[in-house]
């Protein structure tokens, strides 16, 4: 299995998301990316049957950049990070036929529990819903 997050991020909303990942999947098993250019060079690259990429787009310009490698996410699996709501902002994240998809100012850990259930961590998802 291969982890992918990309932000740009390093504090934030972005240092949050991998704390959030990191938390979830062995530090070995996350490969982090700050530019578009260092992410698409890695999904160039062979990768494992399954790969998860976690994608924070901060900005129009940055999700737009994204999208234009939407041919290098076409067997892994997505979950999407948008900066806003706006119609525009979705139909172009959606693009990327993102797996999940949601709002920087969103709860966040609705990615955790997405992501604990791609990775197969159903038992664990059980758990949170019953400390609820």
């Amino acid at each position: 299995m291969n982890l992918f997050f990309y932000s740009t991020e390093t504090g934030g909303t972005g240092g949050q998301l991998q704390r959030l990942v990191e938390a979830l999947v062995p530090e070995e098993k996350v490969e982090v990316y700050r530019t578009i250019g260092s992410l698409s060079e890695r999904l160039y690259l062979p990768r494992n049957s399954t790969s998860i990429t976690v994608l924070y787009a901060r900005s129009k310009s940055e999700l737009s950049d994204i999208v234009s490698l939407g041919h290098l996410f076409n067997d892994v699996r997505v979950i999407l990070i948008l900066l806003d709501r706006k119609d525009e902002t979705i139909a172009l994240g959606h693009r990327l036929r993102p797996r999940f998809l949601t709002f920087i100012n969103s709860d966040l850990t609705r990615v955790s529990e997405v992501l604990r259930k791609m990775l197969g961590h159903d038992d664990d998802i059980l758990e949170v819903l019953k400390r609820r």
